[in-house]
């Protein structure tokens, strides 16, 4: 079970910090016209979602310290983590199409925090 969240987890990490990468140095050559009311909407969309991701990363947490079975276990992390994933993404997508900097930096810490509070258990022995 350890070793499939790890490469999970690595899968995770290296696709949202590679695109945060590459959106930070080429991203910018990439916008188009896009409304300035659209983007103010997707930024408010924006803290709402890594709003959500944070309250769940926390909710899972508890329920991932009460679960019964390993399964249990791993399909809450799973999820916990993909809510941090997505807020990250969604950070990253909204500083390509014209918003700021802070945007990506958010979902970044957002989504290292979702990891954090959500380790991969250790092996009892």
């Amino acid at each position: 079970m350890a070793r499939n969240l790890f490469l999970i987890r690595t899968a995770l990490i290296l696709g949202v910090f590679g695109f945060a990468a590459f959106s930070y140095f080429r991203g910018a050559e990439m916008v188009g016209n896009v409304d300035a009311a659209a983007l103010e909407m997707l930024r408010y969309v924006f803290w709402g979602a890594a709003a959500l991701a944070a309250v769940v990363a926390v909710l899972i947490r508890g329920r991932v310290e009460s679960a019964a079975t390993a399964q249990q276990k791993t399909s809450l992390l799973i999820v916990g983590w993909a809510f941090g994933e997505g807020a990250a993404l969604f950070g990253i997508v909204l500083y390509m199409i014209g918003g700021a900097v802070s945007s990506l930096a958010l979902g970044l810490l957002l989504f290292t925090f979702t990891l954090t509070i959500l380790p991969i258990p250790r092996i009892e022995r």
